[in-house]
Parts: C-alpha cells; structure tokens; sequence
C-alpha cells in the first residue's frame, strides 16, 4: 500500500460573524476537502485525520478511511 502525505494549505476568506454564514462556510470547506481527497481514499492511497485550523478555532476535523482494517474501525 502506497502512503501518500498531504500538508494541505488552504485559506478561508474572512466572513462576517453570524453562525449561518459560518456555518456554510465550514461545509464548503469540507465539501473543497472532500472532493480533493475522495481520489486517494477510495483507492486506499489515504487514510487519516485532517484538522484545519482558522483563526485559532477548529474549522474542520474529519477522518477518512479507515483507523483498523481487520477490526473495521474507521477514522
């Protein structure tokens, strides 16, 4: 299997302060990650966590694939 590392760099432009606006910020987001990642992880080329970081909160931590193969534990 081959492991494939990814720093990915990607920057969130400011939004006003309200929950919905950050709210459907964070799911496009996570819809820009996806789409980037999904590739890798149905190829088994990725498994792991992504946690971004903006503005010193959590913008997204999400796992794919899998943690335990032979136990079906999934990230």
């Amino acid at each position: 299997m081959v492991h494939l590392s990814l720093l990915l760099a990607l920057s969130v432009a400011p939004a006003p302060s309200t929950a919905i606006t950050q709210d459907s910020a964070a799911r496009r987001l996570e819809q820009r990650i996806d789409r980037f990642l999904q590739p890798n992880v149905a190829s088994n080329n990725f498994t792991g966590v992504i946690l971004v970081r903006h503005r010193g909160g959590v913008a997204l931590n999400k796992g794919y694939g899998m943690a335990n193969y032979e136990l079906g534990v999934v990230n």
